[in-house]
């Protein structure tokens, strides 16, 4: 049990901190009336959950897979996409009046959505790489 525990270290890091940020997510909410404008809420709390709430999905998803493959997907993927999709999300508008307006939520779960896929794709690799399909 301590080898497993010691192996998936960064993994547990990252479920516990995401399990945080939906905690805090919905605490702040719930007290939303006090004093918090809606732009933050729409332009920063609502982006950071699904952040979250991806971070919490893709660590539960390789905590089937060895913890290598883990840090290797980290320096190869992560490490240059979520930079890109933050810069993306970034200069997105917060709020707009044009119908085919995309606001900061769509383009962050449009972003998880094609990281996922990539993961996928990436793990597909590795397994097929090492002979194990």
């Amino acid at each position: 049990m301590k080898s497993f525990l010691k192996e998936k270290k960064i993994h547990l890091i990252t479920l516990f901190t995401s399990l945080v940020f939906i905690a805090l997510y919905f605490w702040i909410m719930l007290n939303s009336g006090k004093g918090l404008s809606l732009e933050f809420i729409i332009g920063f709390l609502k982006p950071g959950i699904v952040f979250a709430l991806a971070a919490f999905l893709f660590a539960a998803f390789f905590l089937f897979f060895p913890a290598t493959l883990f840090m290797s997907w980290l320096k190869k993927i992560a490490s240059w996409y979520l930079p890109v999709l933050f810069i993306v999300t970034v200069t997105t508008p917060v709020n707009s009046g044009h119908i085919m307006s995309v606001d900061r939520s769509q383009v962050v779960f449009a972003g998880m959505i094609i990281l996922g896929i990539i993961t996928l794709v990436y793990v597909g690799l590795d397994f097929y790489r090492k002979g194990k399909i």
